[in-house]
């Protein structure tokens, strides 16, 4: 493997760490690097406004999940969780944004056949750039995926995205989804499965004025702790750290 000639290797996560150090990788060479943060968005709140009139949003609270919605992902686990919520609160709107026009369709289909067409509804993807424009249309966002191996050394994107937002979150427990929100205090991180996702969401929306507040928590921790440049500073020390690399760098 390429790894036992490296000098140091950056991880996306410690849970990445702890799961190639499984592997054999030494401890000593890995200095986790997550997702970082760039300045907070600028969007106007006429945009938002847009949007809340095209898709006839007016009054409604509206939960957000954005990201991958690959049949592995089983977003059909938060469309039964929003059935549960619209019995409670019935101004709640869920909107489920990214996936190709296969997993659109399969989303959209369930949910009408579940008598949640009118209420849920599937954009599948837009421009990056537009992302931050249906976050901030949201009261929270859902960042739910199921406890895969495969989810177990991501890093937090879902939430370092809705945190620069000022928006909070409900996670399920996934290690570094877990840590982050306790850390933050700007979310409620959940066991996974319909009945406490429910119960989350529907205390987000009963509870506005402290789903906001965690908002701006995780905004202010998110710019903090997790910023390009704090990360950059991280990252350079390292290299600096290398004889070889000042050598050839710095005292040309």
């Amino acid at each position: 493997s390429l790894m036992r000639y490296c000098d140091a290797i950056f991880p996306v996560s410690e849970e990445m760490k702890s799961a190639m150090e499984k592997e054999g990788v030494n401890e000593k060479l890995m200095i986790p690097i997550p997702y970082g943060c760039t300045n907070p968005p600028i969007v106007q709140d006429s945009e938002v406004e847009d949007l809340r009139k095209q898709y006839q949003l007016i009054g409604k609270e509206v939960i957000l999940y954005f990201g991958a919605s690959e049949p592995v992902r089983k977003i059909e686990l938060l469309i039964d969780a929003f059935e549960k919520v619209y019995s409670k609160c019935n101004n709640a709107h869920l909107i489920l944004l990214g996936g190709n026009f296969e997993e659109k369709n399969r989303l959209s289909t369930y949910a009408s056949n579940k008598g949640m067409g009118s209420v849920v509804t599937v954009i599948g993807k837009v421009p990056r750039k537009e992302l931050d424009k249906y976050i901030l249309l949201s009261l929270f966002t859902l960042s739910i995926l199921p406890p895969l191996d495969v989810y177990l050394v991501c890093t937090p994107g879902k939430l370092i995205d809705s945190f620069l937002n000022a928006r909070a979150v409900v996670g399920n427990k996934l290690p570094f989804q877990e840590k982050l929100i306790n850390q933050s205090k700007a979310g409620l991180s959940v066991d996974y499965n319909v009945e406490t996702i429910s119960k989350a969401m529907i205390w987000m929306i009963n509870n506005k004025n402290e789903t906001k507040s965690m908002g701006q928590k995780g905004k202010s921790y998110i710019i903090k702790n997790w910023s390009f440049k704090s990360l950059v500073d991280k990252m350079e020390n390292t290299y600096s750290s290398f004889e070889w690399f000042v050598k050839l760098f710095c005292f040309k």
